[in-house]
């Protein structure tokens, strides 16, 4: 066989395998609500793969103004029905979308949400150790300005919020 057809037919091989594995995957969360107050859903990316809607399944999720915390939900983990690899569909029991101060099935409201205040910088956040690493951070910057939400960028947050 001629070496530049085996190049060829190896580059052709490698290509398919990191288009069906050994491409990273990872979520996106954004926001899908423009009035106050917001909404995000949650897409899963990989290899090919791009925006498929999926869950969330995090054991907290939280709105923050700097150091403060103005909402959170915490996964309702001693339930055995919320069980993240439980064989019942994730769709089934875990929300595609999360809509600020709402606490969906399988999660309880640990701080019970404030009002979101005009010109204030937020972040939407999870912090769980069991996803979050560089390609599974959920997170999103936004504020709210004449009753309709917006994202912003982290310099933003951090100019409105004094956060570091």
């Amino acid at each position: 066989m001629d070496l530049g057809l085996k190049i060829a037919r190896g580059g052709t091989a490698a290509a398919a395998a990191l288009a069906l594995g050994g491409c990273p995957s990872n979520t996106s969360t954004h926001l899908v609500s423009l009035d106050a107050p917001p909404a995000w859903a949650i897409e899963y990316r990989h290899g090919t793969i791009v925006g498929s809607p999926t869950t969330f399944i995090q054991s907290t999720y939280r709105v923050r103004s700097g150091d403060k915390v103005v909402w959170q939900i915490d996964l309702a983990a001693e339930d055995p029905a919320c069980d993240a690899f439980a064989p019942e569909p994730r769709d089934k029991k875990f929300p595609a979308e999360l809509r600020y101060g709402e606490t969906p099935s399988c999660y309880r409201q640990s701080v019970a949400p404030r009002p979101l205040e005009e010109g204030h910088g937020y972040r939407f956040e999870s912090d769980d150790l069991r996803y979050n690493h560089s390609l599974h951070v959920i997170g999103q910057y936004f504020m709210v300005e004449a009753g309709r939400v917006k994202p912003i960028s982290q310099k933003r947050y951090r100019e409105t919020t004094g956060a570091e």
